[in-house]
């Protein structure tokens, strides 16, 4: 007669998958299931790993929630801002019970090391955001690098204003322009917009402006986009 040997199994899950997995041991027909919740000899860590009324630590509980909450986003912060030269190397999850896991964790480290990988981020989008201003301030002073006209200077009858619109309007407001008798100047033409600054007198400032508007016309306004704003 042949003996098997015997190996002991211990299975963690889910409460509701208790009937489940009951059935499914029982449908090997080859498994012995005993009851260690009702045996003298485990009552002792029982009670210790598994209490009836566990108490828990809402803050710790948080604390923690929101400490892996800032280690995933330092993570995805370096991983997606790290060299571009350099290969990205995930390091191996190791075999690590429980007790060694907690013995290699030292949570003034980590604090530490989170809190210079968020003093680089918030560096990294000032940057960013200085960048973006200048690129932008760039394309405004190269659309605008052929207007001669100081914006001190101050006159008392003659006021002037920066313009876009489309190509396709264009031909309207030149049209308006030339019929209104306003002093105009290309400044820039690119493949969809057309920019314009024009001169005009001051008392006829509302009229000329809102025609330009219902043309289709964009006023600028240091550095920005209005549909009704000129310069006085």
């Amino acid at each position: 007669m042949v003996v098997n040997p015997i190996s002991k199994l211990s299975i963690l899950a889910e409460k509701k998958q208790q009937d489940t997995i009951l059935q499914m041991l029982q449908g090997m027909q080859s498994v012995e299931m005993e009851d260690i919740l009702h045996t003298q000899e485990n009552e002792e860590w029982l009670q210790k790993y598994f209490p009836e009324n566990p108490v828990f630590d809402d803050t710790t509980l948080l604390n923690f929630s929101e400490q892996l909450t800032r280690v995933k986003e330092a993570l995805a912060f370096i991983r997606n801002h790290g060299s571009s030269k350099q290969k990205i190397h995930t390091l191996k999850r190791k075999e690590m019970d429980i007790l060694r896991l907690e013995s290699s964790y030292d949570e003034t480290q980590l604090t530490g090391f989170l809190t210079q990988v968020k003093k680089l981020q918030e560096q990294w989008e000032q940057v960013e955001s200085s960048l973006t201003y200048w690129q932008e301030a760039e394309n405004w002073t190269s659309q605008w690098r052929n207007f001669d006209i100081d914006p001190t200077d101050d006159s008392a009858f003659v006021s002037y204003f920066l313009g876009r619109a489309s190509n396709d309007q264009w031909e309207d407001i030149q049209s308006y322009l030339k019929k209104a008798k306003v002093h105009y100047e290309i400044n820039d033409s690119q493949k969809n917009e057309t920019f314009f600054s024009g001169l005009f007198l001051k008392n006829e400032k509302e009229t000329i402006q809102n025609q330009l508007s219902e043309l289709g016309a964009l006023f600028e306004q240091n550095g920005s986009l209005s549909n009704n704003v000129g310069k006085e």
